[in-house]
């Protein structure tokens, strides 16, 4: 086959256009229609946007019944304002680069204690507080620690104390970090090796994060 011949010719230009796709891919910008709070003070005390971006990324991408992260892997501190881009480079910024993915099995008494001792601190600020998806609780911070969920549902059905549930976390929270010491515990599934920012970056690049918002996943009552 000769440099001129048309066979060569066509492949050559459908690997081009190949190699642009990815690219285009990989950099394209989403803007945002709603503004994206990473900030830690916020991510910290309450549900955010953005912290629900991050754990349905998880949930959908490994096909669990929850995901759980704790703020502190959102590191970028800042807002994106209505109309702003959000790239893969941004994802870079925001996701701790050193959380890998770990999927734990624990009992619905398990996931209520922990997620006690997830909000322990407020109405403070705290490395501990989760950004969650598949799961709603609604927090009464007047009580005292240890008895604050008033109510938590699993997939829109009330928690199964005794039933066994799949949850999607990070490798430090795994491991017992920020208080998660139920989590240590439990019984470690394997799963695929990837990192936390590697997934929340293709999900991005697969549906995009201009409809992100505030569910009502963590309403504070006060």
């Amino acid at each position: 086959m000769t440099a001129h011949s048309p066979l060569l010719r066509a492949a050559f230009s459908l690997g081009i256009l190949a190699c642009l796709s990815a690219t285009v891919g990989a950099d394209a910008d989403v803007v945002l229609k709603r503004e994206l709070d990473t900030r830690s003070d916020v991510t910290c005390a309450s549900e955010t946007a953005f912290g629900n971006f991050v754990a349905d990324a998880l949930k959908k991408s490994h096909g669990v019944d929850v995901a759980l992260v704790n703020c502190a892997i959102i590191r970028g501190n800042r807002t994106y304002a209505v109309g702003a881009a959000f790239t893969p480079t941004d994802v870079a910024a925001e996701v701790a680069a050193d959380q890998s993915l770990a999927i734990l099995e624990l009992t619905g008494a398990q996931l209520l204690d922990t997620l006690e001792q997830a909000v322990a601190n407020l109405p403070a600020a705290s490395n501990a507080f989760p950004q969650v998806a598949g799961l709603r609780m609604d927090v009464d911070v007047k009580k005292p620690a240890g008895t604050r969920v008033v109510k938590l549902t699993v997939n829109s059905a009330a928690l199964d104390f005794a039933r066994t549930y799949t949850v999607a976390t990070t490798t430090a929270l795994a491991d017992g970090a920020e208080g998660y010491g139920l989590f240590k515990t439990a019984k470690r599934m394997d799963g695929p090796k990837v990192s936390i920012a590697d997934d929340v970056s293709a999900y991005l690049q697969k549906t995009g994060v201009k409809d992100v918002k505030i569910l009502g996943r963590i309403e504070l009552l006060k």
